[in-house]
């Protein structure tokens, strides 16, 4: 899955990542502890198109809003600022229903699903709004520090690297040295996190979602 978050701007891949990711959350509904095998592309694309549609309807409307007041801001800073606060609550509100809804599509195996709002907050009042909104919290923290910690380690593993082709440059009067030590250490951080990071924040978070929709 790495392989394909790293190229997912050739979009394609990206929705395998949505699919894989989707059925992740329907093995762990399901109660099995394996990952699912990464096979049936044709099966996983159709899935991760599935939750990109859902992500876009649910979160179009407050995302319309956030780019007009952006475009507002010169001309009307006022009503801007009220677009943005509009904006902003209604993007929290539906993205705390958004990923219970590609939970409720996983479990009930139908796109439909993702948008019976009655069943989806009947869903979330099971689990408590308090036990989902420290679950977010948890989530957001668990991953901040993930991406944190490796761009700690990173920074001092590569800092000196870019520091020594700078030298080069300087010495050998060639500035072309000093760029290609930046783009050496941006492919790394771009594979580093590509292939191992994402993926398993991926899954984890998947799997979390799913354990969560679960145990409710």
């Amino acid at each position: 899955m790495g392989i394909l978050i790293i190229i997912s701007f050739l979009i394609i891949p990206i929705f395998l990542v949505y699919g894989y990711i989707l059925r992740v959350i329907k093995a762990t509904v399901a109660g099995f502890d394996e990952l699912p095998d990464f096979d049936e592309w044709g099966d996983m694309l159709i899935d991760g198109l599935k939750v990109f549609v859902v992500a876009i309807v649910y979160m179009i409307i407050p995302v319309i809003i956030l780019i007009a007041s952006y475009f507002l801001a010169m001309s009307n800073p006022i009503v801007a600022l009220i677009g943005i606060v509009i904006g902003g609550i209604l993007a929290i509100i539906f993205g705390l229903l958004l990923a219970i809804a590609i939970a409720h599509m996983a479990f009930n195996d139908s796109l439909g699903a993702a948008f019976s709002i009655g069943e989806i907050l009947n869903v979330i009042s099971e689990i408590s709004w308090l036990k989902y909104i420290i679950w977010i919290i948890g989530v957001t923290i668990i991953n901040t520090g993930a991406y944190s910690v490796t761009m700690g380690v990173l920074n001092i593993i590569l800092l000196p690297i870019a520091g020594l082709f700078g030298i080069a440059a300087i010495t050998q009067m060639t500035p072309e040295i000093a760029s290609a030590g930046f783009i050496l250490v941006l492919i790394i951080m771009l594979l580093v996190f590509g292939l191992f990071v994402v993926p398993y924040l991926l899954i984890f978070c998947a799997r979390a979602l799913g354990r969560l929709y679960s145990d409710r």
